[in-house]
């Protein structure tokens, strides 16, 4: 891919993608975006939130911004990215399916492989009205819980020092939350919830070397 193409292509996402309204974070963490190439090559554009306050503010200019960007190829491999695309379906369809969790019936998961990281998934959702009860939340995490137990084991070219990682959205594209806080409640969940757990954790609970107990204990969850 020519350096020219990144550059519009990462810029272009970021823009798309990472300049939505949320919550504040610091403003030295990073915001990643993913754009698949037709060639089959994903490119990863990432700037931290600084610079992109400093664009939106006018501190700095596009060319500076551009030269801000960090960006990383991953070729496609057929055999590792297929059982990451498989799961990712399967992501989709449990949450889309699982009856305490109607209000993600829009929900769309994508999968990629970062080296060093490993399997990211990133599941989104277009927003529901019904209304929110904190067993919904519960019923998410249980739900990424089982999936990556029961399917973790299959993703294959991953090493036992990276990990399979789960990044739940709960905004959605009109900026509505799920479940904004109910004016007669003191409840309000999370715009998003990441799960991480390290392959080596999920190969030992395939090998019965740890059980379901302690391989749940071994998720780190986060709410944000």
């Amino acid at each position: 891919m020519e350096e020219t193409e990144k550059k519009q292509l990462g810029t272009l996402g970021i823009r798309m993608g990472a300049l939505q309204k949320e919550r504040e974070r610091e403003d030295s963490k990073n915001i990643a975006f993913t754009i698949t190439h037709p060639k089959g090559i994903l490119l990863e554009a990432t700037v931290t939130k600084r610079d992109i306050n400093a664009y939106n503010r006018g501190k700095i200019d596009e060319q500076t911004f551009q030269n801000r960007i960090t960006f990383r190829e991953h070729k496609p491999q057929p055999a590792r990215d297929k059982t990451i695309d498989i799961m990712a379906d399967i992501l989709t369809n449990i949450l889309k399916k699982d009856t305490d969790l109607r209000f993600l019936s829009g929900t769309q998961c994508t999968g990629f492989y970062q080296k060093g990281t490993g399997a990211l998934f990133l599941v989104s959702q277009k927003p529901s009205l019904l209304h929110f009860e904190p067993k919904n939340i519960d019923a998410l995490k249980a739900a990424v819980i089982a999936t990556l137990a029961d399917y973790g084991p299959t993703l294959r070219g991953l090493s036992l020092e990276e990990s399979i990682i789960v990044h739940a959205n709960l905004i959605g594209q009109s900026h509505f939350k799920i479940g904004d806080k109910d004016k007669t409640a003191d409840i309000k969940p999370p715009d998003r919830i990441l799960f991480r757990i390290a392959k080596r954790d999920i190969e030992a609970y395939a090998s019965q070397k740890i059980d379901l107990d302690t391989l749940k204990k071994r998720v780190a969850i986060t709410e944000m």
